[in-house]
């Protein structure tokens, strides 16, 4: 029977995550959008998702290998508690008041829309792969932010891409993510 780290670190895992992630969010924000201390919402709703991240994230290091004392998950374990526990100084500070109150809102609809966007990257990356993927968000993230110059973009994106095949995948041996419809395709 594989361990609840063990199933994060699955596709169905990977959706129930997400998916939970993103439901206990929106429901933290209705909550506090409903309580006196709504103007500090940005300020209490940012360290809930960087704890709610870590406990993610700390779940999945449950799956890790053992390998005696200092395995595989101690540093991700050692960075996710310090995560944690500034996110509870600063969750602590945003609930009592003691932040700046939340600047007033620009854009909202450009921010849902960006996080959608981040959203359909992941699940893309699944999918597509990395590079395909990471070539679809970057031009559609620049173009969401309002940048129209297609040479520009094309750079930045080609260059972003050139820069991870090989920092990360020649320099550090990273694998990164093939996706199953390409692996379907060519094999």
């Amino acid at each position: 029977m594989e361990s609840f780290g063990e199933f994060l670190n699955t596709r169905n895992g990977f959706y129930v995550a997400v998916g939970s992630f993103v439901v206990s969010i929106l429901i933290f924000a209705f909550i506090i959008s409903k309580t006196k201390r709504r103007e500090y919402l940005g300020r209490i709703l940012i360290p809930i998702a960087f704890i709610e991240l870590s406990t993610i994230f700390f779940l999945i290091t449950i799956g890790f290998p053992h390998k005696g004392e200092v395995g595989p998950s101690t540093v991700p374990r050692l960075w996710i508690a310090v995560l944690i526990a500034l996110n509870l100084y600063l969750l602590i500070r945003g609930i009592m008041g003691k932040e700046e109150k939340d600047p007033e809102t620009g854009r909202v609809d450009t921010v849902l829309l960006f996080v959608v966007l981040v959203i359909l990257y992941l699940i893309a990356i699944q999918i597509l792969g990395y590079f395909i993927s990471s070539f679809i968000f970057v031009m559609l993230a620049m173009y969401v932010l309002s940048y129209k110059k297609i040479i520009t973009m094309l750079s930045v994106t080609a260059g972003w891409l050139v820069f991870s095949y090989f920092a990360f995948y020649k320099l550090l041996f990273v694998p990164l993510p093939k996706g199953s419809l390409i692996l379907r395709i060519f094999g």
